[in-house]
């Protein structure tokens, strides 16, 4: 069974070290924190991804572009996308490139229920002991 590569890409850092720790403490594989769009291109220029978390407002190469390339690498790519922005318009984008709206503030138990779902559908799911 391959471990998963999680990229979690959002300007806030509270959201990401909050994301990530929950997400390290429960599965098997790699999380991979960046700050903006432009360090999560780089980041997928050097290295598969199979879960993208993904802001829409940052600095930078907006979350549209950032979904779009990473996509072109990886078709079966999860896509979550976590934003302040409550937009219809935004969901059904989102929506459109296969991705999944999640408005902040975040509920930890429904983005990792939804992180489950995708990796289980591709046989990448393998949860850590409690302890």
């Amino acid at each position: 069974m391959n471990h998963p590569v999680i990229l979690i890409v959002d300007d806030e850092k509270e959201t990401c070290q909050m994301l990530a720790e929950y997400i390290q403490t429960r599965l098997a594989g790699e999380v991979v924190i960046k700050s903006n769009g432009d360090a999560a291109i780089d980041f997928l220029n050097r290295s598969p991804v199979d879960v993208l978390f993904q802001d829409l407002h940052m600095p930078g190469l907006g979350g549209f572009a950032v979904i779009a390339k990473a996509q072109d690498r990886n078709k079966d790519l999860g896509i979550f996308v976590i934003t302040n922005w409550e937009d219809p318009q935004f969901a059904k984008q989102i929506e459109a490139c296969g991705g999944v709206y999640i408005p902040k503030p975040l509920s930890l138990k429904v983005v990792f229920m939804l992180l489950e779902k995708h990796l289980k559908t591709r046989g990448m799911l393998k949860r850590l002991p409690a302890g």
